[in-house]
């Protein structure tokens, strides 16, 4: 999967192709030497953030996208349970 993310160099703005699974796993290597429970922890929650901006047509994620998918986690449910999901997941 692949999104066009915008970065500012000095006065030019270019556009570059970013691939999803590339940033996902250059974020799972930083979280090297973390404990297996945190790490797996984030997984989830990087692919679920990952899926939702792919889904909501977002290229490139500003403070307000970041402010939506806190509050549209409110209305999400346990794939498992069907309970609302926990503030802290």
């Amino acid at each position: 999967m692949t999104y066009d993310i915008v970065s500012s160099q000095g006065a030019a703005v270019q556009p570059q192709t970013i691939q999803t699974d590339d940033l996902y796993s250059r974020f799972m290597a930083y979280c090297e030497g973390l404990k297996d429970t945190t790490i797996k922890g984030y997984a989830v929650a990087i692919r679920h953030f990952i899926e939702w901006i792919r889904v909501n047509g977002i290229r490139q994620p500003q403070r307000a996208d970041i402010v939506a998918y806190k509050k549209s986690l409110k209305n999400e449910r346990s794939e498992k349970t069907g309970a609302p999901l926990a503030p802290g997941t």
